[in-house]
């Protein structure tokens, strides 16, 4: 036992020696490894997420058909996008605000998945700048980046850019919730409020503008908060 409390006394002093610190280095290995269980929780999540966003969009074909079935008279009437049933309609409004609400947890989960790589990044950083081996701290950059594949800039990745994969899958539940609104208010208000006299077509293409718009915005102030909550603050 003494020969190994004298070991450990001497690592320490040989840590502290190099500039590296053993208790910031122990909690930032252990960090490093909750982040990462936590990156890859959150991508976890949104799959998950995802998978019962596109179950939703299949219940008003659902009770479309339970409609056609249980209709009373001797021949059903065709359903038309230009004159849903109201009972599809409620539905399809219905789908594209939990559309909406579906799609900002996916938007935060992204953010915070991102929050969780600048933080790798940031331990990573650690480790590469503190690392307490000599040849390391003599290596010049492009020497480096042939050991270091990953990033350490805890400014990267960005939290809100107009390109990638997660953009295009912003903009197709945006235009899946729009067209489900858009085409179920549109119907309702049509058949069930008939003095207001509105155009299918124009209530259409306005309320679809809007949802386009709003899930952009949910974009665009999610990764914002995290920005300014968490990249900025002080310590």
């Amino acid at each position: 036992m003494l020969d190994v409390n004298i070991t450990t006394s001497t690592e320490k002093n040989g840590n502290r020696k190099n500039g590296l610190n053993n208790d910031i280095t122990d909690f930032l290995l252990t960090e490093y490894d909750n982040v990462a269980k936590a990156f890859f929780n959150t991508y976890d999540l949104s799959a998950k997420w995802i998978r019962v966003y596109f179950i939703f969009l299949a219940v008003p074909f659902g009770i479309g058909a339970f409609v056609l079935k249980n209709s009373t008279v001797s021949s059903p009437p065709q359903i038309e996008l230009s004159n849903l049933p109201g009972l599809v309609s409620v539905s399809m409004i219905t789908i594209g605000l939990l559309g909406l609400f579906i799609s900002y947890i996916v938007i935060d989960l992204r953010m915070d998945g991102i929050l969780y790589a600048r933080t790798a990044n940031g331990i990573r950083k650690y480790f590469v700048d503190f690392g307490g081996d000599e040849r390391l701290a003599n290596l010049t950059k492009s020497q480096l980046q042939k050991y270091v594949v990953l990033p350490t800039d805890i400014a990267v990745p960005k939290f809100f850019k107009l390109r990638g994969d997660f953009l295009f899958l912003v903009a197709a539940m945006a235009v899946l919730n729009a067209l489900y609104f858009g085409l179920g208010a549109g119907n309702f208000i049509q058949k069930y409020f008939v003095k207001l006299n509105i155009s299918l077509g124009s209530f259409f293409w306005a309320s679809a503008a809007i949802f386009v718009i709003i899930h952009f915005l949910l974009f665009w102030n999610a990764g914002r908060v995290k920005e300014k909550h968490y990249c900025n603050s002080q310590l």
